[in-house]
């Protein structure tokens, strides 16, 4: 949802395309449905034996941790106007985490 709140006038004025709304959906669905199975697989290859049902209750606790760090945002921007703009803030961050954990592995591979 970052491109379309990115367009001029696109949310205050006429509101999102239901397409838009769509393709996001068909996306996070189809993503979700990926990083579980693939996330839960990579936690117990990467870590060690003595450790592996620790690692994978954190690794299913992420989502909580997320939404709990998402309502911390939305009480912070509370208007639907500033929540807008909140939408590519999550995009960037998104991209710099993204980043550090690639740097971070090439480091150790």
């Amino acid at each position: 949802m970052t491109i379309p709140s990115l367009i001029p006038g696109g949310s205050r004025s006429s509101g999102y395309s239901l397409w838009w709304v769509l393709v996001c959906y068909v996306l996070m669905a189809l993503s979700a449905q990926l990083v579980g199975p693939i996330g839960s697989s990579l936690v117990s290859w990467l870590c060690p034996d003595s450790y592996e049902t620790q690692l994978q209750t954190a690794w299913n606790q992420t989502a909580a941790i997320g939404n709990a760090i998402a309502i911390l945002f939305f009480k912070l921007f509370q208007t639907t106007d500033q929540q807008v703009y909140l939408f590519p803030i999550v995009a960037v961050a998104l991209v710099a985490v993204a980043l550090v954990l690639i740097i971070s592995f090439s480091a150790v591979a």
